[in-house]
């Protein structure tokens, strides 16, 4: 998500939502996700996890990091501000 009307690079919000990885709960995370954008003038990347009982521990913290680390090595890629970026 990019805030409207806001040019160049943006700081960036990593957000990794709750929701005990069982329920699918993108349709409340896209609010949340456009109010953050909105509000902070920042990207916001949701990472959208895999669910359980089929993905464990800690196949879900590898990916979360994996992610993380992927958007911030490759933040001019995505007009970030790795310097800027808040999980």
């Amino acid at each position: 998500y990019k805030p409207k009307q806001v040019k160049g690079p943006l700081p960036v919000i990593i957000f990794h939502p709750g929701g005990g990885l069982a329920l699918d709960m993108s349709e409340l995370h896209t609010h949340i996700c456009m109010t953050l954008c909105d509000t902070a003038k920042a990207a916001v990347v949701c990472i959208q996890p895999p669910l359980s009982p089929e993905h464990k521990l800690p196949l879900i913290l590898d990916l979360a990091y994996d992610t993380t680390k992927h958007y911030y090595q490759h933040a001019n890629k995505y007009g970030f501000l790795a310097n800027k970026l808040i999980i």
